[in-house]
């Protein structure tokens, strides 16, 4: 094994024609499948571009059936979830890394997916409740959100934005 760096895109394919099938987008849009790449992406750097999935799950379907892909809430991971209708596939494309630096690792990169259905009357929101069954104490919580007096919406890329976000719970202010 090399003592280098190196960086990988591991892709996960399931061949499935779906074209005129419907891509979920979030629980308000979905897209109708034709030609090209369907995905709900996001950058994971601020200063480049490395494609990841906005949610943890993407779902398509065509009215009767309703299939899913899904990464586990409780293990960060860097991920794209999407359908390539001209490839005729729904993918998982994992960004890794391996480094001898990662000595608990072993030069040794892993990843995790979940395939599941979905109730496709439901589309998107199906697609989060059948992840939540999957991972219910992820998913449960026992913060009591309704004690809170006010919201603020901000943005928390700063220490600043942290600081204050951490007073705002100190004042049981929600913070989003």
């Amino acid at each position: 094994m090399r003592d280098e760096d190196r960086v990988l895109d591991f892709t996960f394919a399931l061949p499935i024609a779906a074209r005129g099938w419907r891509f979920w987008d979030d629980a308000h849009c979905s897209r109708s499948i034709s030609g090209g790449t369907y995905e709900n992406a996001i950058s994971a750097i601020f200063d480049g571009w490395l494609p990841i999935s906005l949610y943890p799950y993407a779902g398509i379907e065509n009215g009767e059936i309703g299939l899913a892909l899904a990464l586990p809430p409780d293990r960060p991971q860097l991920a794209l979830l999407r359908y390539d209708a001209d490839q005729g596939r729904f993918e998982a494309v994992f960004h890794l890394e391996i480094s001898s630096r990662a000595v608990k690792l072993h030069n040794k990169a892993a990843f995790d997916l979940s395939i599941y259905r979905f109730d496709p009357r439901w589309g998107f929101r199906s697609v989060i409740a059948r992840h939540g069954e999957f991972y219910p104490e992820i998913y449960n919580t026992n913060t009591p959100i309704y004690d809170y007096t006010s919201a603020v919406l901000g943005s928390f890329l700063t220490p600043r934005w942290a600081e204050a976000a951490l007073e705002h719970d100190r004042q049981r202010i929600y913070s989003a």
